[in-house]
């Protein structure tokens, strides 16, 4: 598995801010992938999210986050 640094969701398309992933960031999750499986898995089950249990990530920011990663798988999940 690759480590793309999750710095790559702050460029376009994935679109996201410093601001949106410092939630993540602060949790430990410093990885698209890492945070790539909390979408899957949120995705599979968003009743009981590890995602949206992280502090600081409401209703809004996950949306975001989970639009960012499909944005990156669909542009092929590159770090260029």
């Amino acid at each position: 598995m690759t480590d793309t640094p999750v710095t790559v969701l702050h460029r376009e398309p994935h679109g996201l801010t410093f601001h949106q992933t410092a939630p993540l960031r602060r949790a430990g999750y410093v990885t698209i992938e890492q945070i790539a499986d909390l979408v899957e898995a949120h995705y599979e089950n968003p009743d009981e999210s590890a995602l949206a249990e992280i502090t600081g990530m409401g209703t809004a920011r996950v949306a975001a986050v989970c639009d960012a990663i499909d944005r990156w798988t669909a542009t092929g999940r590159t770090s260029e």
